[in-house]
């Protein structure tokens, strides 16, 4: 089995300060505003709970779904989620590529959350068309193109993540991983 940390960067933990401070504040601000507005001794008023309820199910919803890190063990890939890890079989693999930041361009969230525990779901960037990422930081990512569409994660050491991915039987990296499409031949190019 080979193991590869997904470290955080300083964006991510400053976005994700923020947001935990922001969405808490919100909570208190929500109750500290109901009670101000409807003062005194009063039937139990749901909208107390709206707030803190909120917080309760997003910030546990996001963090149970932002990557932590990726093994590559028993044919497969595996980004390592609290829940719902995303597997993708080795043999899928048909090109992986370490890319520059600048080469990938700028990204635009098409759903999943960016900058709370993580950057993961479905992300379109002009010289990468759309992917699937799961990223704790901005550089070294790796985009990984497969038979079910095209994959971008950012492990600690990207190297020897390619060399484990390409010894593990994976298709072997190369810089065609910057078409647009999906690559001729693949599963998706045939519908």
């Amino acid at each position: 089995m080979a193991r590869f940390d997904a470290p955080w960067d300083r964006s991510l933990k400053v976005s994700t300060g923020f947001f935990l401070v922001l969405m808490l504040g919100m909570a208190i601000g929500f109750v500290a505003f109901d009670t101000r507005l409807y003062p005194g001794p009063s039937a139990f008023r749901w909208s107390l709970l709206l707030g803190p309820v909120i917080v309760a199910l997003v910030i546990p919803g996001v963090w149970v779904l932002a990557p932590r890190d990726y093994t590559i063990e028993g044919g497969e890939l595996t980004v390592n989620r609290p829940l719902f890890p995303v597997r993708i079989p080795l043999a899928s693999i048909r090109d992986v590529t370490r890319v520059d930041r600048r080469q990938a361009g700028a990204f635009l969230k098409v759903s999943g959350a960016a900058g709370l525990f993580g950057h993961y779901g479905r992300f379109y960037s002009r010289p990468l068309g759309t992917f699937r990422l799961y990223a704790t930081r901005r550089d070294h990512l790796v985009v990984i193109d497969t038979d079910s569409g095209r994959f971008v994660v950012t492990p600690a050491m990207p190297e020897r993540f390619v060399e484990a991915l390409q010894r593990a039987g994976a298709a072997p990296g190369s810089t065609a991983g910057l078409s647009r499409g999906p690559r001729p031949g693949s599963a998706r190019a045939a519908r």
